[in-house]
């Protein structure tokens, strides 16, 4: 019985610095991601937001600024994904509005592509 109530406090403590590591694990990685993408290093900011969405499954905001970062690199599919995981997760207008601006900018990229007018 000694044995434990030795180790029961000891798994608690132990327990409690893994939670408080990654709480602040957490923190550290979403503001890498952020400075990252503020700098314009957005192949950077992917695995810290990734990270983030990991560490802290419910964290629609790592999914949004996924979005975000994905737009900016022309990459609308995975853009969409992520925003329909932060949609899913927080339905609001916003996140319906970005999916629509995302689908759009998706749909005008696709548009340049095509020749303007036929080679004769």
């Amino acid at each position: 019985m000694k044995k434990y109530s030795v180790i029961a406090p000891l798994i608690s403590i132990i327990l409690l610095v893994i939670f408080m590591w990654n709480c602040d694990s957490y923190r550290k990685h979403l503001d890498l991601g952020k400075w990252y993408h503020n700098k314009g290093f957005l192949d950077e900011a992917v695995p810290e937001f990734n990270t983030v969405a990991k560490l802290k499954s419910d964290s629609r905001r790592a999914h949004h600024l996924l979005a975000i970062t994905f737009t900016n690199r022309g990459w609308h599919d995975y853009a969409i994904k992520e925003v329909v995981t932060a949609f899913r997760s927080h339905p609001c207008d916003d996140y319906y509005k970005l999916i629509q601006i995302i689908k759009e900018k998706n749909k005008l990229e696709h548009r340049q592509e095509e020749p303007i007018c036929a080679a004769k």
